[in-house]
């Protein structure tokens, strides 16, 4: 009988020691992915609300064109940069902006913006990205976490009018 209650503790021991933590990391990495996962859909969600809006103004933003004042103009790109970093000052996120390419069947400029700072702060930075008053498309988001920080990595799409 002490053989077996003996037998028992230690399999409690065991438990409570090393198989409980372990269990909460793998609760709170998949809350985590549940997180990601939402805000990836929402993003694809947007993504494609934006494709059907371009579509509808006709294809590659030929009439889209004709709208003044949400589609940056080449000579606007400076501000469109400043207005990303008055937002990350604003947040007391770290950003670097750099330009990805231009793509070549459109005028529109990808923008890879390397974010670092608390999650909450760089949900409220995308969130001010939706909201400017250009067009913006996110086009891909990855996070990471490095030691207290979370990065980020947006690459953002942006259609160019030219005249």
């Amino acid at each position: 009988f002490i053989i077996i209650l003996s037998f028992a503790i230690i399999i409690a021991v065991c438990f409570i020691f090393f198989l409980m933590p372990s269990a909460l990391k793998v609760k709170n990495t998949l809350s985590h992915l549940q997180a990601q996962q939402i805000f990836l859909e929402e993003i694809s969600k947007r993504s494609n609300d934006l494709n059907s809006f371009k579509e509808r103004w006709g294809q590659n933003g030929k009439k889209l064109k004709k709208i003044d004042g949400i589609l940056v103009k080449k000579d606007e790109m400076v501000d469109l940069v400043m207005i990303l970093e008055a937002l990350s000052d604003k947040l007391s996120i770290k950003q670097e902006v750099s330009v990805a390419r231009q793509l070549e069947d459109s005028n529109d400029i990808m923008l890879k913006n390397s974010l670092s700072g608390d999650f909450g702060a760089l949900m409220k930075y995308i969130k001010g990205v939706e909201n400017l008053k250009y067009i913006v498309e996110v086009s891909s988001c990855r996070f990471s976490k490095q030691e207290d920080d979370i990065k980020a990595e947006l690459m953002l799409r942006i259609p160019i009018y030219k005249k």
